[in-house]
């Protein structure tokens, strides 16, 4: 059940309450993922899906009420989320509804990231890719790279606070929305949109972010790449005890998950930032 916007355009608010009093009954495909396929090769890489319990993925959607509020102005000035002032985009003459979209970007990798190898002795498998998903009560942007094990690496996330972005930001707040901008990752470059609030002050922040990704990669124990090494890395890593050359649980790469791979996972415990 989707609640109307709390804050925002006024009239786009009451339209919303109108049309839905007692909220929107959405209906969410189970089963979802982010795919990537490189056209070269051929090879298509499951990067992310709702059905791999150890990533703990559960909505790649995201909803927002947006469009026209009767009565507010023609050609996209009234509450509509495109074009700007007299803009004449169909978009902007559409009465404001709930609709869902996804957050994906991809590139070829860049520096020292490009030029691995690809299987079979193919080309390289260099893409990056970025994502927005849900885990349960947390939304977050996380990338994967071709090559290599293919980690997910968290970049943000709901629990961080917002002045990991921003040092201006309110000290105590932390990230409510994000979203990664249209063509928002190019080589090891990655420009998202946040937006940050204070609970306890309800002090609020926004903005538009570029950094770069070149070094970004798990940190060591988060074997499900969500910033935190905790009870869910620790279930991959005991999933895996034994043999497991290659798998990214064999934390010391001797080719077997035991004990050593144990110490390197609690040494790390806690948040990641």
């Amino acid at each position: 059940i989707l609640e109307c916007p709390t804050d925002g355009n006024e009239d786009l608010i009451a339209y919303c309450h109108e049309q839905h009093p007692d909220g929107f009954a959405a209906e969410v495909p189970v089963h979802q993922g982010i795919f990537v396929h490189d056209l070269v090769t051929g090879e298509t890489v499951a990067v992310a899906t709702t059905e791999d319990e150890a990533t703990g993925f559960t909505d790649f959607l995201s909803w927002v009420f947006s469009g026209r509020a009767p009565g507010a102005g023609g050609g996209g000035g009234g509450g509509g989320d495109e074009g700007g002032e007299g803009g004449e985009g169909e978009e902007s003459e559409e009465l404001a509804r709930w609709r869902n979209s996804a957050f994906t970007a991809v590139t070829a990798s860049g520096g020292a990231h490009g030029g691995v190898q690809g299987a079979g002795g193919g080309p390289p498998s260099n893409f990056v890719v970025a994502f927005k998903g849900s885990r349960g009560e947390v939304d977050g942007i996380y990338m994967m790279r071709g090559e290599g094990d293919r980690r997910l690496a968290a970049v943000l996330t709901t629990e961080m606070p917002g002045t990991i972005v921003d040092p201006e930001a309110p000290e105590g707040s932390k990230f409510v929305a994000l979203g990664i901008e249209r063509e928002g990752l190019r080589g090891d470059w990655l420009v998202v949109s946040a937006s940050m609030l204070d609970e306890a002050t309800k002090e609020s922040w926004a903005g538009v972010y570029i950094a770069s990704v070149a070094d970004l990669e798990p940190c060591e124990g988060d074997l499900n790449g969500d910033a935190v090494v905790d009870g869910a890395d620790l279930t991959v890593l005991l999933a895996a005890w034994g043999p497991c050359v290659g798998c990214a649980a064999d934390l010391d790469q001797s080719g077997v998950v035991d004990g050593a791979d144990l110490s390197i996972l609690l040494g790390g415990w806690g948040t990641c930032w």
